[in-house]
Protein backbone atom coordinates (compact mmCIF):
# COMPACT_ATOMS: atom_id res chain seq x y z
CA UNK A 1 0.00 0.00 0.00
CA UNK A 2 3.03 2.37 0.84
CA UNK A 3 4.79 1.92 -2.53
CA UNK A 4 1.48 2.22 -4.13
CA UNK A 5 0.98 5.43 -2.63
CA UNK A 6 4.65 6.35 -3.38
CA UNK A 7 4.56 5.44 -7.43
CA UNK A 8 1.15 7.95 -7.16
CA UNK A 9 3.30 10.79 -5.34
CA UNK A 10 5.95 10.07 -7.81
CA UNK A 11 3.54 10.40 -10.61
CA UNK A 12 1.77 13.22 -9.62
CA UNK A 13 4.95 15.52 -9.82
CA UNK A 14 5.91 13.96 -12.89
CA UNK A 15 2.55 14.63 -14.79
CA UNK A 16 3.14 18.29 -13.38
CA UNK A 17 6.66 18.87 -14.10
CA UNK A 18 6.17 17.53 -17.29
CA UNK A 19 2.94 19.40 -17.89
CA UNK A 20 2.73 22.19 -16.02
CA UNK A 21 -0.33 21.65 -14.83
CA UNK A 22 -1.90 18.38 -16.22
CA UNK A 23 -5.50 18.50 -17.67
CA UNK A 24 -8.09 17.26 -15.22
CA UNK A 25 -11.17 15.80 -16.49
CA UNK A 26 -14.46 14.58 -14.31
CA UNK A 27 -16.44 11.33 -14.73
CA UNK A 28 -19.38 9.82 -12.41
CA UNK A 29 -19.47 6.55 -14.40
CA UNK A 30 -16.10 3.93 -15.25
CA UNK A 31 -16.48 4.07 -19.14
CA UNK A 32 -15.64 6.61 -21.12
CA UNK A 33 -16.11 6.82 -24.99
CA UNK A 34 -12.95 7.54 -26.76
CA UNK A 35 -12.67 8.87 -31.11
CA UNK A 36 -9.53 8.08 -32.28
CA UNK A 37 -9.48 10.06 -35.60
CA UNK A 38 -12.63 8.71 -37.34
CA UNK A 39 -12.73 5.23 -35.27
CA UNK A 40 -15.60 6.05 -32.15
CA UNK A 41 -15.60 3.58 -29.33
CA UNK A 42 -18.34 3.36 -27.26
CA UNK A 43 -17.53 2.65 -23.76
CA UNK A 44 -14.38 1.48 -24.99
CA UNK A 45 -12.33 3.05 -22.18
CA UNK A 46 -12.17 1.39 -18.85
CA UNK A 47 -11.55 4.23 -15.81
CA UNK A 48 -9.83 1.82 -13.60
CA UNK A 49 -8.52 3.79 -10.29
CA UNK A 50 -6.63 0.36 -9.95
CA UNK A 51 -4.25 0.98 -12.00
CA UNK A 52 -1.09 3.25 -11.48
CA UNK A 53 -1.31 4.68 -14.99
CA UNK A 54 -3.42 3.75 -18.00
CA UNK A 55 -1.83 4.04 -21.37
CA UNK A 56 -3.82 4.87 -24.29
CA UNK A 57 -2.13 3.68 -27.80
CA UNK A 58 -3.50 5.86 -30.43
CA UNK A 59 -4.73 3.47 -33.95
CA UNK A 60 -2.76 4.78 -36.40
CA UNK A 61 0.73 6.21 -34.30
CA UNK A 62 2.58 7.76 -37.66
CA UNK A 63 -0.99 9.94 -38.59
CA UNK A 64 -1.45 13.16 -37.43
CA UNK A 65 -5.03 12.81 -36.02
CA UNK A 66 -7.25 14.20 -33.41
CA UNK A 67 -7.97 11.77 -30.28
CA UNK A 68 -11.20 12.75 -27.71
CA UNK A 69 -12.18 11.37 -24.69
CA UNK A 70 -15.66 11.64 -23.49
CA UNK A 71 -16.85 10.59 -19.84
CA UNK A 72 -20.74 10.70 -18.86
CA UNK A 73 -19.89 14.59 -17.85
CA UNK A 74 -16.59 15.97 -19.74
CA UNK A 75 -14.42 15.57 -22.24
CA UNK A 76 -10.70 16.18 -23.71
CA UNK A 77 -9.53 16.51 -26.65
CA UNK A 78 -5.54 15.79 -28.15
CA UNK A 79 -4.09 16.49 -31.43
CA UNK A 80 -1.30 13.77 -31.86
CA UNK A 81 1.70 13.80 -33.44
CA UNK A 82 3.84 10.10 -34.08
CA UNK A 83 6.36 10.21 -31.00
CA UNK A 84 4.15 12.45 -28.55
CA UNK A 85 3.10 11.49 -25.14
CA UNK A 86 -0.36 12.99 -23.69
CA UNK A 87 -1.02 13.18 -19.65
CA UNK A 88 -4.16 13.95 -18.30
CA UNK A 89 -6.28 13.02 -15.07
CA UNK A 90 -10.20 11.78 -14.65
CA UNK A 91 -11.50 12.60 -11.32
CA UNK A 92 -13.85 9.51 -10.59
CA UNK A 93 -16.84 10.11 -8.42
CA UNK A 94 -15.07 13.33 -7.12
CA UNK A 95 -12.75 11.37 -5.18
CA UNK A 96 -10.59 8.76 -7.29
CA UNK A 97 -7.43 10.32 -9.58
CA UNK A 98 -6.82 8.05 -12.54
CA UNK A 99 -3.64 8.69 -14.40
CA UNK A 100 -3.76 8.61 -17.92
CA UNK A 101 -1.49 8.55 -20.69
CA UNK A 102 -1.90 8.65 -24.78
CA UNK A 103 1.02 7.31 -26.12
CA UNK A 104 1.37 8.27 -30.13
CA UNK A 105 4.01 4.84 -31.19
CA UNK A 106 3.22 1.37 -31.27
CA UNK A 107 2.41 -0.69 -28.21
CA UNK A 108 4.81 -3.74 -29.11
CA UNK A 109 8.09 -2.81 -30.60
CA UNK A 110 7.97 -5.68 -33.43
CA UNK A 111 11.20 -5.64 -35.12
CA UNK A 112 10.97 -6.77 -38.97
CA UNK A 113 13.91 -7.55 -40.34
CA UNK A 114 14.38 -7.83 -44.27
CA UNK A 115 16.58 -10.36 -46.48
CA UNK A 116 17.91 -7.18 -47.92
CA UNK A 117 20.79 -5.46 -46.87
CA UNK A 118 19.46 -1.51 -47.53
CA UNK A 119 16.28 -2.47 -46.35
CA UNK A 120 14.78 -0.27 -48.80
CA UNK A 121 13.70 -2.82 -51.41
CA UNK A 122 10.14 -4.34 -51.75
CA UNK A 123 10.23 -7.91 -49.81
CA UNK A 124 7.49 -10.23 -51.72
CA UNK A 125 5.70 -13.37 -50.17
CA UNK A 126 4.19 -15.76 -52.83
CA UNK A 127 0.73 -17.10 -51.06
CA UNK A 128 -1.76 -19.79 -52.03
CA UNK A 129 -5.62 -18.96 -52.27
CA UNK A 130 -7.72 -22.21 -50.83
CA UNK A 131 -11.01 -22.57 -49.95
CA UNK A 132 -10.81 -18.60 -50.36
CA UNK A 133 -8.37 -18.11 -47.59
CA UNK A 134 -5.00 -16.51 -48.02
CA UNK A 135 -2.26 -19.28 -47.08
CA UNK A 136 1.57 -18.35 -46.69
CA UNK A 137 5.02 -20.96 -45.58
CA UNK A 138 6.96 -19.75 -42.74
CA UNK A 139 9.18 -21.18 -40.41
CA UNK A 140 8.67 -21.15 -36.25
CA UNK A 141 11.36 -21.26 -34.13
CA UNK A 142 13.59 -22.90 -36.87
CA UNK A 143 10.94 -25.96 -37.16
CA UNK A 144 10.23 -26.99 -40.61
CA UNK A 145 8.11 -25.49 -42.85
CA UNK A 146 4.66 -24.60 -41.07
CA UNK A 147 1.24 -23.49 -43.23
CA UNK A 148 0.40 -20.13 -41.91
CA UNK A 149 -3.17 -19.01 -42.52
CA UNK A 150 -3.01 -14.98 -43.05
CA UNK A 151 -5.47 -13.35 -41.79
CA UNK A 152 -5.82 -9.28 -41.72
CA UNK A 153 -8.70 -10.03 -39.31
CA UNK A 154 -6.28 -11.65 -36.48
CA UNK A 155 -5.14 -9.42 -33.70
CA UNK A 156 -2.57 -12.27 -32.33
CA UNK A 157 -0.20 -14.89 -33.63
CA UNK A 158 -1.81 -18.33 -33.09
CA UNK A 159 -0.53 -21.91 -32.93
CA UNK A 160 -1.61 -25.38 -32.82
CA UNK A 161 0.82 -27.10 -31.43
CA UNK A 162 2.14 -25.67 -28.08
CA UNK A 163 4.93 -27.87 -28.21
CA UNK A 164 7.12 -25.41 -30.44
CA UNK A 165 6.33 -22.23 -28.35
CA UNK A 166 9.07 -21.10 -26.51
CA UNK A 167 9.89 -17.88 -23.95
CA UNK A 168 11.15 -15.66 -27.42
CA UNK A 169 9.53 -17.04 -30.52
CA UNK A 170 10.95 -16.51 -33.58
CA UNK A 171 9.53 -16.37 -37.39
CA UNK A 172 10.73 -16.56 -40.53
CA UNK A 173 8.71 -16.13 -43.66
CA UNK A 174 10.35 -15.88 -47.21
CA UNK A 175 13.59 -14.72 -45.92
CA UNK A 176 12.02 -12.24 -43.77
CA UNK A 177 12.53 -12.83 -39.44
CA UNK A 178 11.01 -11.28 -36.82
CA UNK A 179 12.30 -12.08 -33.26
CA UNK A 180 10.94 -12.12 -29.70
CA UNK A 181 7.25 -12.60 -30.50
CA UNK A 182 4.35 -13.56 -28.51
CA UNK A 183 2.72 -16.80 -29.57
CA UNK A 184 -0.41 -18.37 -28.04
CA UNK A 185 -0.62 -21.82 -28.64
CA UNK A 186 -4.96 -22.91 -29.63
CA UNK A 187 -5.64 -26.72 -30.72
CA UNK A 188 -8.84 -25.33 -31.45
CA UNK A 189 -7.77 -22.77 -34.59
CA UNK A 190 -10.65 -23.70 -36.81
CA UNK A 191 -9.04 -24.78 -39.91
CA UNK A 192 -7.55 -27.96 -41.18
CA UNK A 193 -5.17 -26.58 -43.15
CA UNK A 194 -3.51 -23.88 -41.22
CA UNK A 195 -0.50 -24.85 -38.86
CA UNK A 196 -0.57 -21.72 -37.18
CA UNK A 197 -2.25 -17.81 -38.11
CA UNK A 198 -0.62 -14.35 -38.22
CA UNK A 199 -2.17 -11.43 -39.15
CA UNK A 200 -1.23 -7.69 -39.88
CA UNK A 201 0.13 -7.06 -36.56
CA UNK A 202 3.48 -8.16 -38.02
CA UNK A 203 3.51 -5.40 -40.87
CA UNK A 204 1.80 -2.76 -38.44
CA UNK A 205 4.50 -0.15 -39.35
CA UNK A 206 4.89 -0.89 -43.44
CA UNK A 207 2.66 -0.74 -46.23
CA UNK A 208 1.34 -3.95 -48.05
CA UNK A 209 -0.03 -5.19 -51.05
CA UNK A 210 -2.29 -7.95 -51.08
CA UNK A 211 -1.99 -9.81 -54.98
CA UNK A 212 -4.67 -12.13 -55.67
CA UNK A 213 -3.73 -11.81 -59.65
CA UNK A 214 -0.13 -12.90 -59.05
CA UNK A 215 -0.79 -14.72 -55.27
CA UNK A 216 1.87 -12.41 -53.44
CA UNK A 217 2.01 -10.24 -50.75
CA UNK A 218 4.25 -7.45 -51.33
CA UNK A 219 5.86 -5.08 -48.53
CA UNK A 220 6.77 -2.04 -48.71
CA UNK A 221 8.67 1.01 -46.11
CA UNK A 222 6.33 3.67 -47.77
CA UNK A 223 3.02 4.09 -49.73
CA UNK A 224 3.96 3.35 -53.11
CA UNK A 225 2.21 5.31 -56.83
CA UNK A 226 -0.79 3.72 -57.30
CA UNK A 227 -2.28 3.49 -61.17
CA UNK A 228 -5.71 5.19 -61.95
CA UNK A 229 -8.06 1.43 -61.12
CA UNK A 230 -7.32 1.59 -57.20
CA UNK A 231 -9.90 4.18 -54.99
CA UNK A 232 -8.51 4.93 -51.72
CA UNK A 233 -10.67 4.91 -48.53
CA UNK A 234 -10.27 5.61 -44.95
CA UNK A 235 -9.10 2.78 -42.34
CA UNK A 236 -9.74 2.34 -39.34
CA UNK A 237 -8.22 -0.24 -36.36
CA UNK A 238 -8.71 -2.68 -33.87
CA UNK A 239 -5.46 -3.18 -32.50
CA UNK A 240 -3.84 -4.47 -35.92
CA UNK A 241 -6.89 -5.25 -37.43
CA UNK A 242 -7.94 -2.92 -40.52
CA UNK A 243 -11.40 -2.03 -40.66
CA UNK A 244 -13.25 -0.56 -43.74
CA UNK A 245 -16.36 0.94 -44.28
CA UNK A 246 -19.36 -0.86 -46.13
CA UNK A 247 -22.74 -0.91 -46.58
CA UNK A 248 -25.52 -3.26 -46.91
CA UNK A 249 -28.58 -2.68 -48.11
CA UNK A 250 -32.16 -4.50 -47.77
CA UNK A 251 -35.40 -4.27 -49.24
CA UNK A 252 -36.17 -1.70 -46.18
CA UNK A 253 -32.72 -0.67 -44.57
CA UNK A 254 -29.76 0.48 -45.19
CA UNK A 255 -26.95 0.24 -43.24
CA UNK A 256 -22.92 1.68 -43.45
CA UNK A 257 -20.52 0.82 -40.91
CA UNK A 258 -17.14 -0.14 -40.60
CA UNK A 259 -16.05 -4.05 -41.09
CA UNK A 260 -12.78 -6.02 -40.12
CA UNK A 261 -10.93 -7.36 -43.35
CA UNK A 262 -11.05 -10.62 -43.38
CA UNK A 263 -8.49 -12.74 -45.21
CA UNK A 264 -8.50 -15.90 -43.07
CA UNK A 265 -12.81 -16.19 -43.57
CA UNK A 266 -14.17 -17.99 -46.14
CA UNK A 267 -17.33 -16.36 -45.61
CA UNK A 268 -18.87 -13.11 -47.61
CA UNK A 269 -19.71 -11.53 -44.48
CA UNK A 270 -20.83 -11.46 -40.79
CA UNK A 271 -22.57 -8.81 -38.95
CA UNK A 272 -22.21 -8.79 -35.01
CA UNK A 273 -25.90 -8.86 -33.32
CA UNK A 274 -25.81 -4.87 -32.31
CA UNK A 275 -25.13 -3.82 -35.87
CA UNK A 276 -28.30 -5.88 -36.98
CA UNK A 277 -30.50 -4.82 -34.39
CA UNK A 278 -29.63 -1.09 -34.62
CA UNK A 279 -29.81 -1.52 -38.32
CA UNK A 280 -33.11 -3.46 -38.39
CA UNK A 281 -30.96 -5.95 -40.99
CA UNK A 282 -33.01 -8.69 -40.56
CA UNK A 283 -35.84 -6.82 -41.90
CA UNK A 284 -36.00 -6.68 -45.80
CA UNK A 285 -33.41 -9.83 -45.93
CA UNK A 286 -34.08 -13.26 -47.41
CA UNK A 287 -33.68 -14.83 -43.53
CA UNK A 288 -32.86 -18.95 -43.96
CA UNK A 289 -32.20 -20.62 -41.46
CA UNK A 290 -30.33 -20.67 -37.58
CA UNK A 291 -27.50 -22.75 -36.92
CA UNK A 292 -25.05 -22.65 -33.83
CA UNK A 293 -24.82 -19.16 -32.50
CA UNK A 294 -25.37 -17.79 -36.09
CA UNK A 295 -28.15 -16.95 -38.37
CA UNK A 296 -27.86 -17.30 -41.82
CA UNK A 297 -29.46 -14.92 -44.41
CA UNK A 298 -28.87 -13.39 -47.70
CA UNK A 299 -28.52 -9.71 -48.14
CA UNK A 300 -30.11 -8.50 -51.38
CA UNK A 301 -27.00 -5.97 -51.60
CA UNK A 302 -23.14 -5.68 -49.53
CA UNK A 303 -21.22 -2.59 -51.27
CA UNK A 304 -17.54 -2.24 -51.37
CA UNK A 305 -15.74 0.62 -52.35
CA UNK A 306 -17.53 1.58 -55.78
CA UNK A 307 -18.56 -2.15 -56.32
CA UNK A 308 -22.09 -3.61 -55.44
CA UNK A 309 -22.58 -7.48 -54.68
CA UNK A 310 -26.18 -8.68 -55.03
CA UNK A 311 -27.96 -11.34 -53.29
CA UNK A 312 -24.91 -12.37 -50.97
CA UNK A 313 -25.08 -14.46 -48.55
CA UNK A 314 -24.42 -13.61 -44.73
CA UNK A 315 -24.16 -14.90 -41.27
CA UNK A 316 -25.36 -13.25 -38.33
CA UNK A 317 -24.48 -13.46 -34.87
CA UNK A 318 -27.40 -14.18 -32.30
CA UNK A 319 -25.69 -13.21 -29.19
CA UNK A 320 -23.72 -10.13 -28.16
CA UNK A 321 -19.69 -10.90 -28.43
CA UNK A 322 -17.60 -8.94 -27.43
CA UNK A 323 -14.33 -11.04 -29.48
CA UNK A 324 -16.36 -10.77 -32.59
CA UNK A 325 -17.39 -7.93 -34.99
CA UNK A 326 -18.16 -7.35 -38.33
CA UNK A 327 -16.26 -8.56 -40.91
CA UNK A 328 -16.40 -8.87 -44.56
CA UNK A 329 -14.44 -12.15 -45.26
CA UNK A 330 -12.83 -13.50 -48.42
CA UNK A 331 -15.32 -14.50 -49.85
CA UNK A 332 -15.90 -11.15 -50.97
CA UNK A 333 -12.23 -9.18 -50.72
CA UNK A 334 -10.60 -11.44 -52.54
CA UNK A 335 -11.92 -9.39 -55.89
CA UNK A 336 -9.90 -7.04 -55.19
CA UNK A 337 -6.10 -6.36 -54.75
CA UNK A 338 -5.42 -4.99 -51.93
CA UNK A 339 -2.71 -2.06 -51.22
CA UNK A 340 -2.55 -1.42 -46.93
CA UNK A 341 -1.11 1.52 -45.55
CA UNK A 342 -0.52 0.71 -42.18
CA UNK A 343 1.42 4.20 -41.84
CA UNK A 344 -1.42 6.77 -42.69
CA UNK A 345 -4.59 4.83 -42.65
CA UNK A 346 -5.56 3.94 -46.10
CA UNK A 347 -6.68 1.07 -47.72
CA UNK A 348 -6.42 0.99 -52.00
CA UNK A 349 -8.74 -1.06 -53.99
CA UNK A 350 -8.73 -2.23 -57.56
CA UNK A 351 -11.15 -4.82 -59.26
CA UNK A 352 -9.30 -7.67 -60.21
CA UNK A 353 -9.54 -11.16 -62.23
CA UNK A 354 -11.34 -12.63 -59.52
CA UNK A 355 -14.15 -10.31 -59.36
CA UNK A 356 -16.84 -12.11 -61.27
CA UNK A 357 -16.04 -15.36 -59.88
CA UNK A 358 -18.86 -17.52 -57.92
CA UNK A 359 -19.81 -16.17 -54.34
CA UNK A 360 -19.34 -18.74 -51.56
CA UNK A 361 -22.72 -19.92 -50.75
CA UNK A 362 -22.02 -23.13 -48.72
CA UNK A 363 -24.85 -22.27 -46.06
CA UNK A 364 -27.46 -22.08 -49.02
CA UNK A 365 -25.80 -25.00 -50.68
CA UNK A 366 -26.56 -26.69 -47.07
CA UNK A 367 -29.81 -25.03 -46.40
CA UNK A 368 -31.13 -26.38 -50.12
CA UNK A 369 -29.91 -29.76 -48.86
CA UNK A 370 -31.58 -29.62 -46.18
CA UNK A 371 -34.53 -28.10 -47.39
CA UNK A 372 -34.86 -30.95 -49.98
CA UNK A 373 -34.27 -33.50 -47.76
CA UNK A 374 -37.30 -32.61 -45.51
CA UNK A 375 -39.25 -31.87 -48.45
CA UNK A 376 -38.00 -35.64 -49.67
CA UNK A 377 -39.20 -36.90 -46.22
CA UNK A 378 -42.71 -34.98 -46.16
CA UNK A 379 -43.40 -36.46 -49.68
CA UNK A 380 -42.22 -40.22 -48.86
CA UNK A 381 -43.83 -39.90 -45.34
CA UNK A 382 -47.18 -38.33 -47.98
CA UNK A 383 -46.38 -41.60 -50.23
CA UNK A 384 -46.66 -44.35 -47.03
CA UNK A 385 -49.44 -42.54 -45.86
CA UNK A 386 -51.89 -42.85 -49.26
CA UNK A 387 -50.64 -46.05 -50.15
CA UNK A 388 -51.28 -47.74 -46.59
CA UNK A 389 -55.14 -45.82 -46.94
CA UNK A 390 -55.44 -47.76 -50.87
CA UNK A 391 -54.42 -50.73 -49.55
CA UNK A 392 -56.78 -50.92 -46.47
CA UNK A 393 -59.40 -49.53 -48.67
CA UNK A 394 -58.57 -52.21 -51.18
CA UNK A 395 -59.40 -54.77 -48.20
CA UNK A 396 -62.36 -53.31 -47.84
CA UNK A 397 -63.57 -53.37 -51.28
CA UNK A 398 -62.60 -57.15 -51.58
CA UNK A 399 -63.86 -58.08 -48.50
CA UNK A 400 -67.13 -56.45 -49.49
CA UNK A 401 -66.89 -58.30 -53.14
CA UNK A 402 -66.38 -61.57 -51.76
CA UNK A 403 -69.84 -61.08 -49.43
CA UNK A 404 -71.53 -60.39 -52.61
CA UNK A 405 -69.98 -63.22 -54.60
CA UNK A 406 -70.92 -65.24 -51.32
CA UNK A 407 -74.56 -63.77 -51.34
CA UNK A 408 -75.15 -64.36 -55.03
CA UNK A 409 -73.74 -68.22 -55.55
CA UNK A 410 -74.00 -69.83 -52.10
CA UNK A 411 -77.16 -67.82 -50.39
CA UNK A 412 -77.41 -71.12 -48.41
CA UNK A 413 -74.14 -70.35 -46.85
CA UNK A 414 -74.65 -67.06 -46.93
CA UNK A 415 -77.67 -67.12 -44.68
Amino acid sequence: MKIKFLITVILTGLFAVTEGQIPLIKANLDKADVRDGLHFRKGYWKISPASTLNKYYVETPRKDHRVTFYTDVDSIRFDVSYGGVYNFAILLNGKDTCFTQLIAAPEKNIVYNSPHESGNEPDTIPFTLSDNKVYIRGAINQSDVANLLFDLGQNSFLVKNKGIVKGKNQLSIAGIRWDSLDISADAAINDTKADAVVGNFLFRDKVIKVDYDNKQIIVYNAVLPTDSGYSRHELVFDNAIPMIQAGIATKDTTCMTWFAIGTGSSQNSFVDKATAAQYNLYKGSNRYFTWDDKVFVKFPEVKIANLSFLNISSAIAKQNNSKVTNTLGNGLMKRFNIILDNQNGFIYLKPNSLRTSPYDNTFLIIYSILTGIVIAVLLLIVFIIRFYRRKKRSHKLSDRNMDEYNETYYPESAS
